[in-house]
Order: C-alpha cells, then sequence, then structure tokens
C-alpha cells in the first residue's frame, strides 16, 4: 500500500543489501532518494558502475532495481534481478532481499501468483535467518499482496502479524509502512476514526525517518481522510 498504494518498502530501498559498495555512495543516493531525485540516484549508480568495473555488478544491479520498481520500470527491475537468483555466492540477506523485490515488481503488475511465490521465497528465508524485521516485511508485503486480491481479512491477518514483530524495532521506515498499510485497510473497512489513528502513527515514523516522499505522501492521505470525516478544524496542519 505504501507508496501510492500497495508497497512496502526496505528501510533505504538499498542499503540493506550492496554492502560492500562505498558508504559515500550509499549516503548520496540514499539522500537523492529520500527527496525523489530517483533518475539521478540511477545516473550516480551507472557512472560508478562504469568507473569501477571490479566492483560486482549484483551488488550493482541489487542498488539500481528498487530505484527502477519506484519509477515503475518494473519489468526493467526484473531483468536485472531475476539472473542473480542463480547466484550461490550471495548471502541470504541478499538472497532475501532479491525475492522480495521480485515479488513487489510482479504485485505491481497484478502478476499475483508469480508475487506469491517470491514473497513465500521470502519469507522462508526470513525465517531462516531468525530477523524479526524481515520477517515481518514478508508478511506486510503479503498483506498488500492479499489486499491486491480484495481480500481484506487475510490482508489485515498479515498485517497485523508484522505489527507484532515490529515491536520495540527501529526500522522506523518498516514501521511506518506498516502503520500506512492498516490505516488503508481500515480506510476501505469504512473505519474511519481507526484509519486516522494509523495514518498519524505513520506519519509520526515517517518524520522520524527523514523521507520526504514518504512524509509528504501519508500527509496527503491522512488530509484526505480528515477532509472525508468532515473534520476541517485538523486539515491545515497536514
Amino acid at each position: 500500500m505504501k507508496y501510492s498504494l500497495l508497497i512496502a518498502t526496505c528501510l533505504l530501498s538499498f542499503s540493506c543489501v550492496a554492502t560492500s559498495l562505498p558508504s559515500s555512495l550509499l549516503n548520496q543516493v540514499t539522500d537523492l532518494e529520500n527527496q525523489g531525485k530517483l533518475s539521478e540516484a540511477l545516473t550516480i549508480l551507472e557512472q560508478y558502475k562504469d568507473n569501477n568495473t571490479a566492483t560486482s555488478t549484483p551488488e550493482i544491479a541489487m542498488a539500481q532495481a528498487p530505484l527502477l520498481r519506484k519509477q515503475g520500470h518494473y519489468n526493467e527491475a526484473i531483468e536485472l534481478l531475476s539472473p542473480l537468483q542463480k547466484l550461490a555466492s550471495l548471502s541470504k540477506k541478499d538472497q532475501y532481499h532479491i525475492q522480495k523485490e521480485l515479488g513487489i515488481n510482479y504485485r505491481r503488475q497484478v502478476k499475483t501468483i508469480e508475487a506469491k511465490n517470491h514473497y513465500m521465497a521470502a519469507l522462508a528465508l526470513a525465517n531462516e535467518l531468525e530477523d524479526k524485521n524481515l520477517q515481518a516485511q514478508s508478511h506486510s508485503n503479503l498483506g498488500s499482496l492479499y489486499d491486491t486480491l480484495n481480500d481484506l481479512e487475510q490482508s489485515m491477518h498479515h498485517q497485523v502479524k508484522a505489527q507484532a514483530l515490529l515491536e520495540n524495532s527501529d526500522n522506523y521506515e518498516l514501521v511506518a509502512t506498516n502503520f500506512y498499510n492498516l490505516a488503508n485497510l481500515a480506510h476501505r473497512l469504512d473505519d474511519l476514526s481507526q484509519s486516522e489513528y494509523f495514518y498519524k502513527k505513520a506519519l509520526e515514523f515517517d518524520i522520524k525517518t527523514k523521507n520526504q516522499m514518504n512524509i509528504a505522501d501519508t500527509s496527503l492521505q491522512l488530509a484526505k481522510l480528515v477532509y472525508k470525516r468532515g473534520d476541517l478544524e485538523q486539515l491545515f496542519p497536514y
């Protein structure tokens, strides 16, 4: 569901992979991504790839794919990531992020069978890693998939499961995404009061991430909801 409906992201799209890339490069691209300057971020990565031929191509691809996905270039992202599934040298965490990203790209194209296969593979890897954040992200993604299928009961089941796993998590973007997804579900179920609460919680954690795109998106959804409820006194702060 986040952002612009039905997406659950990792904290800073690529910072959880491509760990051998220079921190200065990652910081620069992260700053551009947070400002919504995705084309500039991709250009910097491409320039780095051209000037550093010794750098592992898979790591560059894993950094580029989430940015392409955010631009709506789903097939390009899939073409970058699909060959990486066969690489035995990748860590389980990198395998997780490849499966997760493939699932998101297929879901965005409403190819729900392929999306579920990749999401389930990601969940299995998250369970093997015993990483609560990755487990939560997997359930949140499955919740978004079931939302796409209009199965709101299963969608809520997975989002609530994700919320429990995220208790005390310091991955603020993941927490924000989960609250955003819950807000969207509550809205669809016509529970506007609950939806407003979840959007406010999402905005609280979005602000902690300093991601301008996410802050703007959550603020907009909250403002729309407040307007729909007719509570105009609350509207202007958002």
